[in-house]
Formats: structure tokens, C-alpha cells, sequence
């Protein structure tokens, strides 16, 4: 039988897990998780999707950004704690979104500098 204090150990271990492994854009339990090159920070697939829409910096540091790769690590460490705490999964109608705004389809996705165009005289 497990102890009430082993339980209530339990569960600040988890949430504290599921804080670490937020997207710092959404707030959320990481999607898709990719990590940026070189400032090492992790978003959603998705949510950073929509953020090169609009720029190509890290959203938490502001860094220029060389690489996003997929981040298999974050991914492991989430899949296990939606194993012991399945209320934390997202809702489907959600998922679905993130998924179809991810543009980040490969393991390593190369950062293109984007072009300004001339300024007009």
C-alpha cells in the first residue's frame, strides 16, 4: 500500500516533470516537441511553427536560430509521464491542430535567413 506522504511526493514529482517540459509559447505540455539550435530551447512543433510565420528568433532568448530538430529526448520524458498522468494529455480537436501547423517534418529542419526586400527610395 502506498504511504499518503509517498503519494503527495508523487504528485509535486509530477508536476513539477509536466512544468519542465512547458512550451514557453503556449503554456502547455509540450507537442511535438522541437528544440532550437544554438540556444537549446524546446517549443511545440506548432506553436513555433506560428511563430516563424512571423519571425525566425527564439522565442524565449531572442537568439537567431541555425536548426530545429525534432527533440526525442523531450519527447520520451513526455510519453512516460502521460503514462502515469493521462489527465495531462491534450484533447484531440487540439492535437490535430498543433499537428497540422507543424512545418518541422524532418529530424533536422535548416533555418533560412529570411530576405528583406530592397528599401524603396
Amino acid at each position: 500500500m502506498v504511504k499518503p506522504a509517498a503519494d503527495a511526493k508523487n504528485e509535486g514529482f509530477f508536476k513539477k516533470l509536466a512544468e519542465e517540459h512547458e512550451c514557453g509559447i503556449c503554456y502547455e505540455l509540450l507537442y511535438q516537441p522541437v528544440q532550437l539550435a544554438p540556444c537549446l530551447h524546446i517549443f511545440c512543433g506548432g506553436c513555433l511553427s506560428d511563430w516563424f510565420g512571423k519571425q525566425q528568433d527564439c522565442p524565449n532568448c531572442r537568439k537567431e536560430v541555425k536548426t530545429v530538430t525534432k527533440s526525442f529526448q523531450a519527447l520520451t520524458m513526455i510519453s512516460m509521464l502521460l503514462d502515469m498522468k493521462p489527465d495531462l494529455k491534450r484533447s484531440d480537436d487540439m492535437t490535430r491542430e498543433l499537428e497540422a501547423k507543424n512545418i518541422f517534418k524532418t529530424d533536422i529542419y535548416e533555418v533560412k535567413p529570411k530576405v528583406e526586400p530592397p528599401a524603396q527610395p
